[in-house]
């Protein structure tokens, strides 16, 4: 059934030979299997590597305050990402914590193959699959991709979302309109992140529904019936739930750290104050040129949902953002645009300008080894070594009971709770928050470092009269986990 046909509005397809000419290609699908593969396994390595803080929280809730499926909406008083609460009740109390993260395995892998659909009416073969591997080793997504969390599960629907509106558009069906609508629910019930791709959807659509015309009256009746059904889910969604949450805290960065480390992160840069500055500019320079491109030497209109996708909507939700916290990975959904955008932008580029080539090369280059190498140290150092920690501390320590205590109650206890259960049966660890410290205090003091901080341990520590000397360091990279620093009490050993 269709509901309404749009008139012609260009949107890129003229770059590209038709699409049955290109997928058969020879080297194009052999392409696309290798990049999959690549990206599979570097997500399935990464998801073997320590449950964090975050997901151990995450688990908690699903296992202590979950008691049935209702209970994930009103029934949790504190921020979560719904879907990944009710996957975790699902699947029970799992020893192997991989299954908690095979969603975002398969839908952090899942995303290239819904890029390559974005990208192939838009795209030469040779660009396309150099995108799709900037996309398959981009440090930012392998860690999102490969941890219990709504990143990467939101950006494979925000990226669906794209897609099926874009179909609709197209030929008017209402199948693809019920699965933009599915999409954008199921993005934002993954991660509220997925809403700037919603909003910038919503204002492409208002812009192409003006330039085709009709009146006002006809404006209004098709973008209400493309966007009134999530409109009603997000608002009852915010207004009836998301608005009696509390927050768990976390650390207060400055708005100019944040954006300079996502913009190292999306291009393969070190995440290193020596490198933010340069990294905002480069970003900013990048997005901007693509913007021009698309407009002025592609002319598609789909510059206008990247304008709001990558700047506008990130700014208004920074300006209705009333907590101080900010991270990296709040945008991370916008990443697999970025290269999207960047990909066309620089492939249009290289066809009409032979010496330009050099330069979009250098660029490929550029992003392609700086990820590479970003997601090579993040899978050499990890989140941080809370099962060797605890399994350390038990080994060294001649007595069955372990104490130990920490510098942070609930970034340490939380996972020392996760992780002793890993124990063996004669091995028991608990932790001691800091105003149940005995006399003598605690066999073992945790000091931690976050991910968003440089910390080189001292070797010895004075704490409560007690001397504590260091024993071992977990450290942490980049984008997510704790670093864990060991120090042994002196009086007891």
């Amino acid at each position: 059934m269709k509901w309404h046909r749009w008139e012609r509005v260009y949107t890129g397809d003229r770059l590209c030979p038709s699409p049955s000419r290109r997928l058969v290609v020879s080297y194009f699908s052999p392409a696309l299997l290798l990049i999959s593969l690549v990206a599979l396994l570097l997500r399935l390595y990464a998801s073997t590597d320590n449950f964090w803080l975050d997901e151990i929280f995450n688990y908690f809730l699903a296992m202590e305050q979950v008691h049935s499926v209702s209970d994930i909406f009103p029934g949790i008083k504190v921020e979560h990402q719904f879907l990944v609460t009710l996957s975790m009740y699902l699947l029970g109390d799992q020893l192997n914590w991989v299954w908690y993260r095979l969603p975002s395995v398969i839908m952090g892998t899942g995303a290239l193959a819904i890029m390559a659909l974005v990208g192939y009416r838009r795209m030469r073969p040779a660009a396309l699959i150099v995108t799709l591997a900037v996309a398959a080793v981009s440090y930012p997504l392998v860690v999102y991709s490969s941890e219990a969390r709504g990143y990467a599960p939101a950006m494979f629907f925000s990226l669906a979302m794209f897609v099926f509106i874009e179909a609709y558009w197209r030929n008017g069906n209402q199948a693809w309109l019920i699965g933009f609508w599915t999409s954008a629910v199921m993005a934002v019930l993954y991660h509220p992140a997925a809403v700037c791709i919603y909003l910038s959807l919503g204002f492409w659509s208002l812009v192409r529904e003006w330039r085709v015309g009709g009146g006002l009256l006809q404006v209004g009746r098709e973008l209400a019936l493309c966007h009134a059904v999530p409109l009603v889910f997000m608002a009852w969604l915010y207004f009836a739930v998301m608005r009696q949450w509390g927050s768990v805290g976390g650390d207060v960065l400055s708005l100019a750290r944040v954006i300079g480390d996502t913009m190292a992160a999306v291009i393969g840069l070190p995440m290193r104050h020596e490198f933010r500055w340069g990294a905002l500019f480069l970003g900013g320079a990048l997005i901007a040129s693509g913007l021009v491109i698309l407009a002025r030497l592609v002319r598609s209109d789909i510059w206008i949902f990247y304008l709001s996708a990558l700047l506008l909507a990130p700014v208004l939700m920074l300006g209705i953002n009333s907590r101080p916290y900010l991270y990296v990975r709040y945008f991370v959904v916008l990443f697999p645009f970025f290269y999207l955008m960047l990909g066309e932008a620089m492939d249009a580029v290289a066809k009409r300008f032979k010496e330009a080539r050099v330069a979009v090369v250098g660029l490929c280059v550029l992003m392609l080894v700086g990820n590479a190498l970003s997601t090579a140290d993040f899978l050499r150092v990890g989140r941080g070594g809370y099962l060797d920690a605890v399994t350390y501390m038990a080994a060294s320590t001649p007595w069955p009971t372990v104490k130990v205590g920490g510098d942070h109650d609930f970034r340490n206890g939380l996972p020392i709770i996760f992780y002793s259960r890993y124990l063996p049966k004669n091995r028991n660890l608990v932790y001691l928050r800091l105003d149940a410290w005995p006399p003598e205090g605690p066999d073992w003091l945790l000091i931690h470092n976050t991910c968003n901080e440089t910390f080189v341990p001292m070797p010895v520590v004075k704490v409560r009269g007690g001397i504590y000397r260091l024993a071992k360091s977990y450290p942490v990279l980049g984008l997510s986990g704790v670093g864990l620093h060991l120090y042994r009490n002196d009086s007891r050993f």
